[in-house]
């Protein structure tokens, strides 16, 4: 890439120098030929006035001017013959216009020649003429474009000083992007660009930085899941295991039932299952216009058959008329399942589950007849804390599956009797945190 930028630079300062030294060439050579041509009419006036009035009446010798830049000046009469200075003999085409009254310039061979009329009265009686080697100007044009070719090669070494220069700059920082993108793809998220001070190159820069942080979020997150998972499967494997077993070891057992309620688990593992890799990858899920009547049926019916085995009863108390709440299905019923799974493993008596209106939100509480919690009530929604007695693994996926939902899991009363509370934002207030009343 340095390379490239380079060469370029180098090339396009290149054309701009021969762009501009091409024309300015020409226009320099005309130019010249100009003010040369305005020199030989100057001397050919000069020379015009040295020729005596009285010409060609008198007979006396007749001096022309000295030139430089070696200029020749000579004299022809009416005959075309030269009577003075230095030049042919007899006069070229240029002599014979200037003794026809005109006067002008033109290129004779190697030389630039101007031929004037001397007028005496009415007549011409003599031509002036004044002749330079044409070198003289291609000398003055060659000197100019030497000049001009200096020049450009300063620009041009000026100009690769600078590219050289820019490119380092500018491939720098797409070579650390580069290799960013490379420790990118090898999984390594903890990186960070720095600033270039190229604007483009800074804002690819933020964007990637911004790619890792959310991939690196990603993939936290979907391991914490994972590892979690574990945790929400184990109770419909346990049941399923439980079911098989007890109709594998009792001869009298009814083992249509038995399998018609393993279908039953492993539909509800299966369920699980699907939220949780859903709610996981953050899979879109419909927030608005869950009804907690019937969904609360719902976990009612699930929940009854799972507790009768263990004695204990799960009682539902709805308040009526509650709105509606913006929160997934999935992710409810996950929360309420680790609430009540956690009172059913580690509470005692009946567990009761609880929807009434808080303003300006509703709650969902969770609670159960046991001793409650009497230390940790801060760690017990941290994840594998230390001392939270198995609590921390379930409840600290409950928070951020609430978390994430716009919705809030408290411990609203530790003991006894403890009461868990999730706090839920209704369809018509939006996000709006609702108050625990």
């Amino acid at each position: 890439m340095r390379r490239r930028i380079l060469f370029a630079i180098i090339a396009a300062t290149t054309v701009g120098v021969i762009v501009f030294a091409v024309p300015l060439g020409f226009a320099l050579s005309k130019l010249y030929h100009e003010e040369e041509v305005v020199q030989l009419e100057r001397a050919a006036a000069e020379a015009a006035e040295r020729v005596p009035l009285s010409y060609p009446a008198s007979t006396a010798p007749i001096a022309m001017p000295r030139t430089l830049n070696r200029r020749t000046v000579s004299m022809y009469d009416a005959r075309n013959r030269r009577v003075a200075g230095q030049g042919p003999d007899h006069g070229d085409s240029v002599v014979r216009w200037a003794l026809e009254g005109d006067a002008r310039n033109r290129r004779t061979g190697r030389s630039l020649v101007f031929a004037t009329p001397v007028i005496r009265g009415n007549n011409v009686v003599a031509a002036i003429r004044v002749a330079t080697p044409l070198s003289t100007v291609s000398e003055r044009t060659r000197d100019a474009v030497f000049v001009m070719l200096g020049i450009g090669l300063l620009a041009i070494g000026a100009s690769a000083v600078l590219a050289s220069w820019q490119s380092r700059r500018l491939a720098r920082p797409v070579t650390r992007l580069a290799e960013d993108a490379i420790r990118l793809g090898d999984g390594d998220f903890t990186f960070r660009t720095g600033t270039s001070g190229i604007a483009e190159i800074d804002a690819v820069s933020r964007a990637l930085e911004q790619t890792a942080g959310r991939l690196d979020d990603l993939l936290t997150r979907e391991r914490a899941f994972s590892a979690d998972a574990s945790h929400q499967l184990r109770t419909p494997l346990t049941g399923l295991r439980l079911t098989l077993e007890a109709a594998m070891l009792d001869p009298t057992a009814d083992r249509d039932a038995a399998i018609a309620i393993a279908i039953e688990e492993v539909d509800r593992l299966e369920r699980t299952i699907d939220d949780l890799l859903e709610l996981a990858r953050e899979v879109p899920a419909e927030r608005s216009h869950l009804d907690l009547d019937g969904f609360l049926s719902g976990l009612d019916r699930d929940w009854d058959a799972r507790l009768l085995g263990s004695g204990r009863l799960l009682r539902l108390e709805i308040d009526r008329a509650l709105p509606a709440v913006a929160i997934s299905d999935r992710a409810l019923r996950q929360i309420l399942d680790v609430l009540i799974d956690n009172a059913r493993i580690h509470g005692a008596g009946r567990i009761t589950v609880r929807a009434r209106r808080a303003p300006p939100g509703v709650v969902v509480e969770v609670s159960d007849e046991g001793e409650g919690i009497t230390d940790g009530t801060v760690q017990i929604f941290e994840r594998r804390a230390p001392g939270s007695s198995g609590h921390g693994i379930g409840l600290a996926l409950a928070r951020s599956l609430a978390d994430a939902e716009g919705a809030r899991l408290i411990l609203e009363h530790a003991a006894p009797h403890p009461i868990f509370a999730v706090v839920l934002p209704t369809t018509s207030v939006g996000e709006s945190e609702p108050v625990v009343g």
